[in-house]
C-alpha cells in the first residue's frame, strides 16, 4: 500500500531518538513514523520528489542499498545518497575547476558537492520508522542558476515515458516531438532545461537501454535462437527458421507471420502477392528483409509475411517461398499465386 504517516508516535519518536548517535552540526535529522505496512520505496520517492520540487537539490544512490541487522534497531534497510553533483572532475574539468571554477558547473555534473542524505528504514512496535539525514549545503553550484539544468540528469519520470513509448515502432523524430509536447504540458517552459527537454542522441542512449532489456542474451545469434525456440517470445509466429552457420555456409533464414497476417493472404493473395525488399539492412548486419505483400478491398497495401535473411541468392529465397508455401498448406491453404 501507498504509505501513510503517523503524527500521534510522538513516544515512539523520542525512544528512538534517544538510541541515535550525535551527528554533525550540519545535519537535519527527523525520525518519521509510517505504518507498518506502508511502502518504503513510495516513502522515498516522494521525499526525494518533495527535496527537489522545494529546491533542495536532486540526490543519487550512493551505490546498493545496504540490508543489515543493527544492534539498536534490528533489521535494517539503509539507502545513502548523494547530490547528483558530487562526483569529482576529471581531465579538462579537473583543470577548469582550478582555472575557472565559476564555469564548471555550467559544463559538467561533477562538482564535489558534499550535500548527502540517508534514510535508515527498520520497523519497531508494530509500525515503520525511517531516520533521515539530510546536509543541505550544495557547494560548487547554484540551485537557483537555471543555467546550469542544462548539464542536468533527464528527470526520471521523462525518461520512463520516453521507455514507453520505445516500444513501439516510431521514429526518434516522434519521440523528440512527444518529450516537447510532455514538458510544456506539465508547465516545463525552458527549452534548455535538459531536465525536461531532450535531445536525439538522449534518444537513441534510452532506446538502446530499452532494446537490452528485451534482448535474451549479449550473443545476438544465441537470442534469436532464444526468442524462436521452444518457449520463445516469437515461437507462435515462427513459420520457418534456419539458424546461420558461416563455416558451412549455412544462410539465416527466419520466417515470421501472425494468424491475423495468414488470413489476410488467403483472402487477398489467392492470385497475386508482391515482394518488398528491403536493401538498405534494418540491422547492425545488413540482413535483408522481404514482406510479403497483398492489396486489400481498400487498395492498400498489407504485410503477410515477413522474411529475414543472411543473403539474397536465388537458393536462399527459393527456400524461404517454398517453406511459407508449405505452412500455409498445412494451414488447408494451397497458395498459388500467379
Amino acid at each position: 500500500m501507498p504509505f501513510q504517516l503517523l503524527e500521534d508516535r510522538q513516544a515512539i519518536v523520542a525512544s528512538v531518538e534517544s538510541l541515535l548517535h550525535k551527528d554533525r552540526k550540519d545535519v537535519l535529522r527527523r525520525v518519521v513514523v509510517l505504518s507498518a505496512a506502508s511502502d518504503r520505496d513510495d516513502f522515498v520517492d516522494a521525499r526525494l520528489k518533495e527535496l527537489e520540487n522545494g529546491g533542495k537539490g536532486i540526490f543519487n544512490l550512493l551505490g546498493r542499498r545496504r540490508d543489515r541487522k543493527d544492534r539498536r534497531f534490528g533489521d535494517t534497510m539503509t539507502l545513502e545518497m548523494r547530490c547528483e553533483r558530487g562526483g569529482h572532475p576529471t581531465g579538462r574539468f579537473q583543470r577548469l575547476q582550478m582555472e575557472k571554477p565559476e564555469q564548471l558547473a555550467k559544463q559538467t555534473r561533477t562538482n564535489n558537492c558534499p550535500a548527502y542524505l540517508s534514510f535508515q528504514l527498520f520497523t519497531r512496535e508494530d509500525v515503520l520508522i525511517c531516520v533521515e539525514r539530510l546536509s543541505p549545503t550544495h557547494v560548487g553550484h547554484n540551485l537557483e542558476d537555471v543555467e546550469e539544468y542544462s548539464v542536468c540528469h533527464i528527470t526520471p519520470t521523462l525518461q520512463e515515458c520516453i521507455r514507453y513509448w520505445a516500444e513501439f515502432p516510431v521514429t526518434n523524430q516522434f519521440l523528440l516531438n512527444k518529450s516537447v509536447t510532455w514538458a510544456r504540458n506539465n508547465g516545463h517552459n525552458d527549452a534548455h532545461d535538459r531536465r525536461y527537454y531532450v535531445t536525439i542522441k538522449d534518444i537513441k542512449n534510452i532506446r538502446a537501454t530499452v532494446a537490452k532489456d528485451f534482448q535474451e542474451d549479449p550473443n545476438d545469434a544465441v537470442s534469436v535462437s532464444k526468442l524462436c525456440g521452444e518457449g520463445g517470445a516469437l515461437k507462435e509466429q515462427v513459420v520457418f527458421y534456419q539458424a546461420l552457420d558461416q563455416p558451412n555456409e549455412v544462410p539465416l533464414v527466419l520466417i515470421l507471420q501472425t494468424p491475423w497476417q495468414r488470413e489476410q493472404l488467403k483472402k487477398y493473395g489467392q492470385e497475386v502477392a508482391f515482394l518488398d525488399a528491403t536493401y538498405s539492412g534494418i540491422t547492425a548486419y545488413g540482413f535483408g528483409m522481404y514482406s510479403v505483400v497483398v492489396q486489400n478491398a481498400h487498395g492498400c497495401g498489407v504485410p503477410t509475411a515477413f522474411l529475414f535473411l543472411s543473403d539474397e541468392k536465388e537458393a536462399t529465397l527459393f527456400l524461404a517461398m517454398a517453406k511459407l508455401k508449405e505452412s500455409l498448406q498445412q494451414h488447408g491453404f494451397a497458395w498459388q499465386p500467379r
